[in-house]
């Protein structure tokens, strides 16, 4: 619970980012608001001295799979393929 309070101030104000533990979720319309959504997280985690894993950073698609639900520009559905 604290790891997520202190993640939520972190990112508060900045439209277009959920935070669930230790995932991060960046969302937005366009491209162009994508990359300053972008430029805005990756201020905010330089600034606070954290640190992001390359490796687990999936950036810039259109579709992914987050805690059972697959995400997407239409609507989030739940991916039955996983197992729980």
């Amino acid at each position: 619970a604290i790891v997520q309070a202190a993640q939520d101030k972190l990112f508060q104000g900045i439209k277009g980012v959920k935070v669930y533990i230790d995932d991060l979720l960046v969302f937005s319309r366009s491209k162009e608001d994508h990359i300053k959504t972008l430029e805005e997280v990756f201020r905010q985690i330089q600034d606070a001295g954290a640190k992001l894993k390359p490796g687990k950073c999936i950036i810039g698609v259109n579709e992914l799979t987050n805690l059972r639900f697959r995400i997407s520009k239409e609507c989030p559905t739940v991916d039955l393929e996983l197992k729980p």
